[in-house]
């Protein structure tokens, strides 16, 4: 009968997941507008817009915005990786702002991608509160901590935890997977000093062919007077003559604007998305890193208890029944810390193992292949315009 609850239990949490997956929410980050500087503002936050389909709805959030919603939910969800942010620096230059929005787009459709943290009444709060004043109030209300009035992401999330069973030697495979994470993170360390190799060398040769391409307009431009103050006689030959110049310099004009673009392919599709994976590892590596923690605490919190209840022995065993009085207020709090935190480490290591572990390796193998995909599309229609050019 166990085992039927169980298997009832799973297979409604299914439904409801694909349920709630099968909802189409397009979020697209766009339009980022900077308020003007101003002597009491010398660094005014850029409001991104941040619009929905298909509701429509559109609202203006800045980066602590995001970053509010990713604390809360990372605090709500023991276990689930919440996906990176772009890295906190401030920068006001185009070429910031335009990474900082891609960022912030591959932030919200991954988490989109997770059915609690998409059902969380703080997502639907960021996603639908347009009034600035209705954001605020929102912001407040959700920041509230009140276990009997969890949203339907935290009901469903904690009802999956408490009827999760763990493997047998979770310990030893949650160390195996710390050694596996450890390794892929110094790899894509690697890979991505050399990726940034790659776009610099793009990026000097761009700025060389450019270069080639005005110095050889100015020997177009050299000609054209020479032909233009020449005799008359000469005329026709020099005439030709700029002809196949100039011509060769539309090709130069074209080939350094097609050329401009590899780099800022290879920066967006593939660096920008590279450093985006390095950092879903580093995270995977500091929720592994905390439970690691969360155990030593409640290992701590052990020994204080049993030092403890030796003590209460000793004191019983003497007749100091007025210390034992004293004493027992203190145990209660060990035996309580003692739960909190067995109970923390628990569905830490239960989250991790329901949430991220099982689909960590599938989730980079489908953001490498949506990487490889829309790169490949591009150097595709890249290549095609340089056939182009050179027929």
């Amino acid at each position: 009968e166990m085992k039927n609850n169980s298997k009832a239990f799973w297979d409604e949490q299914e439904e409801w997941k694909l349920n709630v997956l099968s909802r189409v929410v397009n979020v697209s980050i766009s339009d980022p507008v900077q308020a003007d500087r101003s002597f009491t503002n010398p660094n005014p936050p850029v409001m991104y817009l941040v619009s929905t389909d298909p509701t429509g709805t559109k609202v203006r959030r800045r980066y602590s915005d995001f970053d509010w919603l990713r604390e809360l939910l990372q605090t709500r969800y023991v276990g689930i990786m919440v996906p990176p942010l772009p890295e906190k620096k401030i920068g006001s230059s185009k070429a910031f702002i335009q990474s900082r929005m891609r960022g912030l787009n591959l932030f919200m459709n991954r988490l989109l991608e997770n059915p609690y943290l998409k059902s969380d009444s703080a997502t639907k709060l960021f996603l639908e509160a347009e009034a600035l004043a209705d954001w605020e109030q929102g912001k407040k209300a959700e920041g509230i901590t009140n276990g009997s009035q969890r949203n339907e992401g935290q009901t469903r999330w904690m009802q999956a935890l408490t009827n999760y069973t763990l493997p047998k030697e979770a310990d030893s495979l949650v160390l195996d997977i710390t050694k596996q994470v450890d390794s892929l993170e110094g790899v894509m360390k690697t890979l991505l000093s050399s990726c940034a190799a790659l776009v610099a060398n793009a990026f000097t040769y761009s700025s060389s062919l450019q270069e080639f391409t005005a110095k050889y307009q100015d020997v177009v431009r050299s000609e054209e007077t020479a032909v233009n103050h020449s005799l008359e006689h000469s005329n026709v030959s020099g005439n030709q003559l700029v002809k196949v110049l100039q011509s060769m310099g539309g090709t130069f004009t074209r080939w350094s604007e097609l050329q401009g673009e590899e780099p800022k392919i290879l920066e967006r599709l593939l660096q920008e998305i590279l450093k985006y994976e390095h950092a879903c590892v580093l995270k995977l590596k500091e929720l592994l890193k905390l439970r690691k923690e969360i155990i030593r605490c409640h290992e701590k919190a052990l020994e204080t208890k049993i030092k403890r209840d030796r003590e209460k022995t000793t004191l019983e065993n003497s007749g100091r029944m007025d210390k034992v009085k004293k004493l027992e207020a203190k145990l209660q709090e060990d035996r309580e810390r003692v739960q909190i935190t067995y109970d923390h480490a628990l569905f830490m290591t239960k989250g991790l193992f329901f949430s991220e572990i099982d689909r960590f390796a599938a989730r980079k193998v489908q953001g490498l292949n949506e990487m490889m995909g829309s790169l490949s599309s591009a150097f595709d229609a890249h290549t095609k315009q340089m056939q182009e050019m050179w027929a």
